[in-house]
């Protein structure tokens, strides 16, 4: 009886299953009839996959990579045109938790620990882009990756110290003594040996939910995720989530990173229409303090690669990344673009999310009042102020007016360089809720509205600037 179910009406009671949570696979197995209606719809949910896992216990729900790519040739190839999601577990030998050691005399970076899971990461990745350097490019991926480790790890010559990203009177030289995140990358920073993957769509180094542990980190290098990127010759989209902490006087770590994501993005595909990329905030130990200054130059390159990039995206959307006001449209002193030619023909949405409220290179955007600015400079004892729990805060509800007159004037310049756009928004991290948004609406209108709780005038024509206020604009894009 079972074995003549109408098709719809099996594909209903697989979808009706589904959603209650019920695995399907058992299902597959009554006949060939229920494996066809049902099969689509296990493929079409984000599948679960992992590399070898060293013979300890497969994560629960996931798909050994040999199995997955058994599953999908031959015979099974047809099921490549239903999968559409994946996610890669890989499996490395050691699980590394951030700041939770502190290093002791014969320490090295590169050692056996490390280097054991780097191998696995190597490995890992090169045996997916092996599988799936045989699929058709037409069959359009969306992939995240993301570090398991099996077993908690102890590197040589350090031991454990679960408070090693504070600076407490305990423990004052975490600066050299604590030990470095560990992020994974390929050996020798030579990843030449993958194999390119015209299938991927998607790439997400982003934040997995993990049943036991709840959201990890991807825990892979800047320069490594690049590398990958590199491979996938026909990817759309790119999200990258670097937002781990970092101890702020660790400052050439933090030079590093940033440094490794401006050569990875000089580099990747002209495919790329989408880049999303959350960073980490980057902030001093206290408010009262100066900020860091993250470049490893006196030119910030990265600004300039993402300025770069964002000719051909259609979304550029950024987070907790520090920038020259106006690096999307640099402007001279006079307020106009040195680089007239300037053009952004595919761009339709431009997010600057949180961003921090200090340049790159270590300028503030707002300061304290000038009676607070006066005890500042009259500190003497910063560890103290450091390791005080209660001291060291302090509002800046003063901005740079001059950094704020250069974005909203290079914004307008970029804007009117933008024949697609649709929105434009800026939201500084801030207590002083510095926000502009910019909308494009229906027909040649569009709508620019101002918010902040400083009395910051943007344009002469406006009133007040201590609450919202909008500009309609009536011809957009202007002629």
């Amino acid at each position: 009886m079972a074995a003549i179910l109408p098709l719809d009406l099996l594909t209903a009671i697989g979808s009706y299953l589904d959603e209650g949570g019920t695995p399907l696979a058992p299902y597959t197995a009554v006949c060939r009839r229920w494996q066809a209606a049902f099969e689509p719809i296990i493929y079409s949910r984000k599948l679960v996959i992992h590399s070898d896992n060293g013979g300890t216990e497969p994560p629960s729900s996931a798909i050994p990579v040999d199995k997955f790519q058994a599953l999908t040739s031959g015979a099974g190839a047809a099921r490549r045109a239903w999968i559409r999601q994946l996610r890669y577990i890989i499996n490395v030998p050691y699980e590394l938790p951030d700041w939770t050691s502190r290093k002791h005399k014969g320490y090295r970076l590169q050692n056996p620990v490390r280097e054991a899971n780097n191998e696995a990461f190597k490995s890992a990745i090169f045996k997916l882009f092996q599988v799936l350097s045989t699929w058709d490019r037409n069959n359009r991926l969306y992939l995240e990756l993301g570090l398991v480790g099996h077993q908690p790890g102890e590197e040589p010559f350090t031991s454990y110290c679960p408070d090693a990203w504070e600076y407490t009177w305990d423990f004052t030289n975490g600066r050299t003594k604590a030990t470095k995140p560990y992020r994974a990358y390929f050996p020798e920073n030579d990843a030449s040996m993958l194999p390119y993957a015209f299938c991927i769509d998607t790439l997400a180094f982003v934040d997995l939910w993990d049943p036991d542990n709840g959201l990890r980190n991807h825990q892979i290098w800047a320069r490594a995720i690049f590398q990958i990127v590199q491979h996938c010759p026909t990817i759309v989209e790119l999200h990258v989530d670097l937002d781990y902490q970092t101890r702020p006087d660790q400052l050439e770590y933090l030079q590093a990173r940033r440094q490794a994501v401006s050569d990875g993005l000089a580099m990747v595909p002209n495919t790329l229409k989408v880049f999303e990329f959350t960073n980490e905030l980057e902030a001093p130990w206290k408010d009262m303090m100066p900020a860091l200054n993250v470049l490893s130059s006196d030119t910030d390159s990265l600004a300039m690669t993402v300025r770069d990039l964002s000719i051909n995206l259609r979304t550029l959307k950024l987070r907790n990344t520090a920038m020259n006001l106006d690096f999307l449209c640099p402007i001279d002193s006079d307020g106009r673009p040195p680089l007239p030619g300037m053009h952004w023909p595919h761009l339709e949405t431009v997010e600057l999310n949180h961003v921090p409220c200090w340049l790159p290179s270590g300028e503030w955007l707002t300061h304290p009042t000038p009676e607070y600015e006066a005890r500042i400079a009259a500190i003497e004892d910063w560890e103290w102020i450091i390791c005080h729990s209660e001291e060291g805060f302090v509002d800046r509800p003063v901005i740079e007016t001059e950094q704020f007159h250069r974005l909203f004037t290079s914004i307008g310049h970029a804007a009117q360089r933008m024949p697609r756009l649709t929105s434009i928004i800026f939201q500084l991290n801030s207590s002083v809720h510095l926000r502009f948004d910019f909308w494009v609406t229906t027909g040649r209108n569009a709508i620019a509205t101002w918010f902040s709780q400083v009395d910051y005038r943007p344009d002469h024509r406006l009133v007040d600037f201590g609450q919202a206020y909008s500009v309609r604009l009536t011809n957009w894009p202007p002629n």
